[in-house]
């Protein structure tokens, strides 16, 4: 048992969606890195927040991000438990979402 309370279960995945999974990835890890390489070619933060903003909505990211949610979060169990929620949402309740800043965060 690890220190987490998680068991290592042994979890499998079709290799296809594993590897869909992946490219997915791969186009946000390095096309990311090539705007923040970009940026250093530019005048304004704006600038580089617009060059992101298109890319992730041009590739659809959302929709792939929660597609691939989706696949990694389907063997676990989504019955509530005495606590009213289920098993990742007991696992993520410590999790910091982005949040519209208040107007002294700027």
């Amino acid at each position: 048992m690890r220190h987490d309370g998680l068991r290592d279960e042994l979890i499998t995945y079709p290799k296809a969606a594993i590897v869909d999974l992946l490219r997915d990835l791969e186009v946000l890890v390095v096309s990311t890195d090539r705007i923040g390489s970009a940026w250093h070619d530019r005048q304004s933060d704006e600038e580089y927040n617009a060059m992101f903003v298109k890319f992730f909505d041009d590739c659809g990211f959302v929709r792939k991000l929660t597609r691939a949610r989706t696949l990694l979060s389907e063997p676990f169990s989504d019955e509530a438990g005495e606590d009213g929620m289920d098993e990742l949402e007991r696992r993520m309740q410590d999790l910091h979402y982005w949040d519209t800043p208040t107007e002294s965060e700027g």
